[in-house]
Parts: C-alpha cells; structure tokens; sequence
C-alpha cells in the first residue's frame, strides 16, 4: 500500500513555508452537508478522471459538488499541496490509494502538506453545485537541491537556512566547506513546531575519505561537531521518516582563543592543542568556564564563585581539538 502521510495540523489551521500558520475557511458546500443536513460522502464508483501531478484539473463540480480524478505521482517520494484559484481555498479534499476507502479518510484543506511516494492516487474534491473549478497537485520544493554550498553565519535572522525534508527513500544533503580549523555549532529548527525535536541527529560526511564525523546532538535544537577542514555533506537523520515537512539547518564556528590576549568578543571558543600543555586561566565576570573535547564531553569546569568576579587556576589541556565555553573575558596563558 502506497503511503499518504498528512501534515499534522488541524483541518482548517494550514501551515505556511516559513512555520506560520493561517486561517482558512472551508465553505459550508464543501463540508460534505446537504442542506438537511445529511451527510453527503464522495462517490466510490465514480469516473475518477486522469491526471498527472503538476497537471491543471478544471472543469465543474457535479450536482452533489464533487469532482473526482486520479493522480499519478512519478517521483519516487515528495510533499505535496494542491494549489489553484482564490477558490481553492475554500475546498475540500480527499485522498486515497484505493477508490472504495475515498470515505475513510478526513477531509483536508488544499494547503494541507502531503508526503506522497510514487504511484495513483483517487482524490474526491467537494466544492458548490455545478461551479466552476480550478487547481494542481503541487510538489514542495527544497533549496537543497539548488544550494551548492552551505555559508556559515552568526545571525539566525540573515544567515541562510538549508532545508532537508524527511524523506524515507532518499537522503537530501547540502555541501558545507571547513577551512578555519574551528568548532561548529549547527542548529536544526522543524518547520512545522520549533519545539518539536524531529531530528535524532546531524550526519557530516568527508566528501573526500567518505569518513563520517562526530556530531553531538546537545539540546533540541542544538548540535556540536569539531570536524575537521575538509569539503562535506551535511544530511540528518530524522525522528521519523516518510512524513511531511523539513527542518531547517544552519551553521557558525566558533573563533579561536587567543593566547596571552583578553578575550571578549564571544561566548564561545576553539582551542585546539598540538601537544599536552599546561595553561593559566583568568576568567573576569560571572558564570562558569567549560571545557569540552571533541565529542562533547565536559573535562573542565570552574566556576567564579558568588561574590567575586575573579578566578585563577592552572591546568594541564590534552593534545587535541577542544571548544570553550567562557564567561565575560577569558585570559589563557601558558605555563
């Protein structure tokens, strides 16, 4: 049985692109009610007329107003949402694999986000009596197939996002470059609920070697990997597969510390140690320090204690890459 995974929202609540939702109201006549109020279900006999996705169905809604098609789907896998007039909005659809389950299913609003694998699809669409109609079943498209190379950036707001759908048969992945010898921190946000955590992980693989490098999955949202240069494929590995949606994806590095200079610029920092070297810290402010290796395992804390804002310690760093999580200034000295 082909699989038809609907977006999860409410029938009349409709998820844009950009993780907003809308309202739509779907008219009184595509409810499925007649007049009295009996229910009005589509026709499991019908003449389902061809059509492939992407293709234009026009013409007028029957006496009951339902108009009934086949659409074949030829991509292996992808979302799907019908599209059309102003009309469109106001419409009722339902979807099925099969012509005699048509009823099973609920009724979805036309933007309603669908994930679709290949093969034929019975989909009964109830609008006015004897109205004209007009619309397409339209594929979601992904700037994953048209980014060559995922930038790095700080800001949320400016830095761009790639956006990978949860595909079960494929593995959507964009090209990333590591050519400063620094941490990254990678954000992975859904689309469809910034809270939800619909990624288990993110995967980089050296384009090069075909070595897959630790990433530290470390909050919902939050990854870390110290990778590295080296030209990549960044892919993830989704909660669930064969769903609708994607999440967007986006990187920064982190700058390296200065040694024998006052840092201040960030909170967090690359320190990468050709060989075991003992280092004076002095940390200024308030806060912690952390000192984490390559798999983002914690192997320094200190803290300034309450009431100062002041601390000094000596320790002995282990040859390797490491990231840094620091109070307001941090002086790094070796001893």
């Amino acid at each position: 049985m082909k699989k038809i995974a609907l977006a999860a929202v409410t029938t009349l609540m409709l998820l844009s692109t950009v993780g907003t939702t809308e309202t739509t109201t779907v008219s009184a006549a595509a409810t499925g009610q007649s007049k009295d109020g009996i229910l009005v279900q589509a026709s499991t006999t019908a003449t389902y007329k061809p059509l492939a996705a992407g293709e234009v169905a026009k013409g007028t809604f029957d006496d009951k107003g339902f108009a009934y098609y086949a659409i074949k789907v030829d991509q292996i896998e992808g979302n799907y949402y019908f599209v059309g007039n102003h009309e469109v909005s106001t419409l009722a659809f339902w979807m099925s694999d099969t012509k005699g389950t048509i009823n099973d299913g609920d009724e979805e609003v036309a933007r309603k986000l669908r994930y679709l694998e290949k093969g034929v699809y019975y989909v009964a669409v109830k609008g006015k009596p004897n109205a004209p109609y007009r619309f397409k079943l339209y594929q979601r498209t992904y700037n994953y197939t048209t980014m060559k190379v995922l930038p790095p950036g700080p800001n949320a707001l400016s830095t761009p996002r790639v956006k990978l759908p949860y595909y079960q048969y494929s593995t959507p992945s964009v090209d990333i470059n590591l050519t400063t010898d620094e941490h990254i921190m990678l954000y992975g946000v859904s689309n469809e609920d910034s809270f939800k955590r619909t990624i288990e992980n993110i995967v980089l693989t050296n384009k090069k070697t075909g070595k897959t490098y630790p990433v530290v999955h470390i909050s919902t949202t939050h990854f870390s990997s110290n990778a590295p240069n080296g030209k990549y494929s960044l892919s993830i590995i989704p909660t669930q597969k064969g769903v609708p949606g994607h999440a967007g994806i986006r990187y920064e590095t982190t700058p390296h510390l200065k040694i024998n200079k006052p840092n201040q610029e960030s909170r967090f920092y690359t320190l990468n140690v050709k060989k075991d070297t003992k280092f004076k810290f002095e940390l200024t402010g308030f806060g912690k320090m952390l000192l984490y290796d390559h798999n983002h395992h914690l192997v320094k804390k200190a803290t300034i204690a309450e009431g100062t804002d002041k601390r000094e310690f000596v320790y002995t760093v282990k040859k390797g890459r490491y990231s840094l999580k620091a109070p307001l200034t941090i002086k790094v000295t070796p001893k």
